[in-house]
């Protein structure tokens, strides 16, 4: 993996749709149990807009009290593996996987880091 920055939609306040904006930022880099996903497909779900408009009181306990904890959304994503971290054994480079992240979010960004053992498996082999 060369590139060091990437394209993410980000959103640094709560808000209307407006509030997010296309941004680069750093790429992230995996943990010893992470992998790093290149993202070819992500949703824009009921989570994610629930978290950016914060219109529900509750969820700013999660998400941030003041202004968002984490600026990239996006819980549901599929893309490609193309960085593991050391001690990472379940995947490995160039598997093609989909997921959901509603702990960490950061699929509405071209690459994103999971934990290989939370929601995430590879793509059958007839559905590539």
């Amino acid at each position: 993996m060369e590139k060091s920055t990437m394209k993410a939609a980000v959103y640094r306040k709560y808000g209307p749709p407006e509030c997010v904006s296309l941004t680069e930022i750093p790429v992230p880099t995996p943990a010893k149990n992470q992998v790093l996903v290149e993202v070819h497909t992500a949703t824009v779900n009921r989570t994610d807009c629930g978290f950016r408009s914060a219109e529900y009181f509750i969820s700013r306990f999660f998400s941030g009290l003041f202004n968002p904890k984490i600026p990239v959304l996006g819980c549901e994503y599929s893309g490609k593996i193309v960085g593991i971290g050391s001690e990472v054994t379940e995947f490995k480079i160039g598997d093609l996987v989909f997921g959901f992240n509603d702990k960490t979010f950061g699929a509405h960004a071209e690459f994103l880091v999971v934990d290989e053992k939370s929601a995430i498996t590879t793509v059958p082999k007839n559905c590539e």
